[in-house]
């Protein structure tokens, strides 16, 4: 994933973006705490604001949706 359409679906999807590369070990670890970080805020929300989230739809899911159809129209 280009550098562009990486920062373009984090603001798409409102969450946070980094740049990374498992060949060089660069910001690995700063992607996994984020990661970490996250899912701790959501275990510690009240149950009524994780119900309103879940109603929304799963960020994996509309991301997946997203980039089926960029590929879609690449093809």
């Amino acid at each position: 994933v280009s550098t562009e359409e990486g920062l373009s679906l984090a603001r798409e999807y409102n969450c946070a973006f980094f740049e990374t590369s498992a060949a060089l070990r660069f910001c690995i670890d700063d992607a996994f705490h984020g990661l970490v970080r996250e899912i701790r805020k959501k275990e510690s929300m009240p149950s009524s604001m994780e119900k309103k989230l879940k109603r929304k739809g799963s960020l994996w899911k509309k991301l997946k949706v997203s980039l089926k159809k960029k590929r879609e129209a690449i093809a």
